[in-house]
């Protein structure tokens, strides 16, 4: 969907700029017709604003599934434990939570990103509880999912 709308803003921005040729060559050469040139112009623009929102009516339906985590926070979560992650890398995942996650990855790596969060957050706060800080996770992850 969205290629398809980035197709005809393509061709829509050619015939901008043949339509623009066609009406400085009459301005200056006085050769061509002036009818046309607008015609053209006004179909170009057509086909941009088309293009234009079907292309982001296709980026509103992939945003509706979510986004993948980055290859980054996988590798992360992967390779190190949250005791061997740093502060930065822990938090890093842990604020996945945030993010509209994709329904897959979030199965596949709820738990360990709720491990980073948790170590995240107590080394922000160590008073803080574990079943406040699952809680609040729970309750961010609807909130993402809601936006």
């Amino acid at each position: 969907m969205e290629n398809f709308g980035t197709i005809l803003a393509v061709i829509g921005t050619v015939g901008f700029i043949v339509a623009i040729w066609m009406l400085f060559g009459y301005l200056y050469f006085k050769k061509g017709n002036p009818k046309k040139g607008f015609l053209v112009l006004f179909l170009s623009l057509l086909l941009v604003a088309g293009g234009v929102f079907i292309g982001v009516q296709g980026a509103w339906k992939n945003a509706d599934a979510g986004v993948a985590l980055s290859d980054e926070v996988i590798k992360i979560i992967e390779t190190k434990s949250v005791e061997e992650a740093t502060p930065e890398q822990q938090s890093q995942v842990g604020m996945s939570v945030y993010l509209k996650i994709n329904q897959e990855d979030w199965e596949k790596y709820e738990d360990e990103i709720l491990s980073y969060y948790i170590s995240w957050q107590k080394s922000l706060n160590p008073q803080a509880d574990d079943e406040t800080l699952k809680t609040e996770f729970k309750n961010l992850r609807e909130k993402s999912l809601s936006n």
